[in-house]
């Protein structure tokens, strides 16, 4: 009986190793992020936001910049601004899209990685002024885990002009 059971536990392990490896990464990467937002420097991050982000998602975060206007950009881009939605997700998943931009997320492949541009402190600071851009303002307790609704009204269809 004990034998049977290793051997259903190996055979788990083997068939799920990448699940549970990938959920030990994002717990160790989550971590790291708790600890990392502290130091984060949101003076920084909007100085970095200005030079990559605010063509495409405005200076307010309001999704509204140059490109997204003159490249009539669908979906438009995410909503900073919008603390009831912002205020729910993970840094983690603001991380990882910011780095492995949104066609690796399975969002929008308009969004660009910044991986190869942007160092993993740099990332983190850019969080932190988008934290700061939400209205409500940030709340961490209002963080959720992944089943987030999202908002698709706001980005229904390109920027009207």
């Amino acid at each position: 009986m004990f034998a049977g059971n290793l051997l259903k536990i190996a055979f788990l392990r083997g068939k799920h190793m990448k699940k549970i490896l990938l959920v030990l990464t994002c717990i160790a990467l989550q971590a790291v992020l708790v600890s990392q937002a502290d130091a984060a420097d949101p003076k920084k991050g909007r100085r970095i936001y200005n030079q990559y982000c605010i063509s495409c998602h405005g200076s307010e975060g309001q999704g509204d910049g140059d490109r997204a206007k003159n490249e009539q950009l669908d979906p438009r881009p995410r909503v900073h601004a919008n603390g009831d939605y912002m205020n729910m997700i993970p840094s983690m998943r603001f991380f990882r899209v910011i780095k492995f931009g949104g066609k690796a997320m399975n969002f929008s492949h308009i969004m660009p990685q910044w991986q190869h541009i942007l160092s993993d402190e740099q990332i983190i600071d850019v969080i932190a002024h988008i934290r700061s851009l939400a209205i409500p303002a940030y709340d961490p307790k209002l963080v959720r885990g992944c089943m987030i609704p999202v908002p698709e009204s706001e980005r229904q269809g390109p920027i009207k002009r």
